[in-house]
Parts: C-alpha cells; sequence; structure tokens
C-alpha cells in the first residue's frame, strides 16, 4: 500500500444516542446487552458522504477499547485522508463517550466505485 497523502484530514464529529430498545443490542447479548464491534463499522459507513459507500473498504485497525451498553450517547470523531497516487480514501474513527473515554478507535481504506 502507498503512503498517505501529506494533506490535512478532513474531520467532523457525528453525535449518536442508543437506547435500550435500539436493533444493535438485539441479542448480543441477552440479560447483558453490548454494542457490537461491526455494528461500529456500519455506523460510520452510513455517516460517509454516499460517493464512498458505493465501492468496497479494507479495514486496517479496529480496537474496541471499552463496552457500550444501551442508553448511551457516543460521539464519532470521523476523519478522511485521500490515499496518495491511488482511488483510495482513508477513513479513520474514534469514538467516545459522553465522559470523552475513547471506546473505539477504527481505520479503513474506502476504495472509489469503479
Amino acid at each position: 500500500m502507498k503512503s498517505t497523502a501529506n494533506t490535512p484530514t478532513e474531520s467532523e464529529t457525528f453525535t449518536r444516542y442508543y437506547e435500550a430498545g435500539h436493533r444493535a443490542f438485539q441479542g448480543h447479548f441477552p440479560n447483558n446487552p453490548i454494542l457490537p464491534g461491526v455494528f461500529y463499522f456500519r455506523e460510520i459507513r452510513s455517516l460517509l458522504p454516499s460517493a464512498m459507500t458505493a465501492g468496497s473498504y479494507v479495514i486496517k485497525q479496529a480496537k474496541f477499547i471499552k463496552m457500550v451498553g444501551p442508553d448511551t450517547q457516543l460521539f464519532y470523531q470521523i476523519g478522511q485522508r485521500p490515499v496518495a497516487d491511488e482511488d483510495k480514501t482513508e477513513v479513520t474513527a474514534i469514538v467516545k463517550n459522553a465522559a470523552e473515554e475513547t471506546v473505539a478507535k477504527i481505520q479503513f481504506i474506502v476504495k472509489a466505485e469503479g
């Protein structure tokens, strides 16, 4: 893989609140619901521009630092940076809870459709 360009990362923060009845907690785990790791990927991809979600992606790194239960507010800080000499974008997401504790760090490469 080629190195990323030395251009500044575009970053935006999104807020989401997950109630106890949210679909992500159904069955994961009964009597002790936690937000599944795969859900973070789906949520992050849903927050990206639609042009970026049509292509494929490769996960570079995923660290789940703290378990997240129901009735929790999360802040998704999502940065994007083009990959030099390629039609790809590096996406980095840091997910924090209301206490500003990092609960997850996720990094992946998105390939443009085509």
